[in-house]
């Protein structure tokens, strides 16, 4: 069984459906510490997007290298 510290790496393909939607991308900034700027526009069908799934979302973008 897995513990809470383990990480499974997600895949976009896994995701593929949520990251369309665009409630949160990598538009291609940086910041001053050149980390990637995640955007996340104003959408109305954010609130829509299940919990789960953002944190999905979120994960992964925050692991591209």
């Amino acid at each position: 069984s897995l513990s809470p510290e383990t990480v499974i790496p997600i895949c976009a393909k896994d995701i593929s459906d949520d990251l369309m939607k665009e409630f949160a991308f990598l538009s291609g900034g940086r910041g001053k510490d050149k980390a990637w700027i995640i955007t996340l526009p104003d959408n109305a069908g954010f609130n829509e997007v299940p919990e789960e799934n953002v944190s999905k979302v979120l994960t992964y973008l925050t692991s591209v290298p």
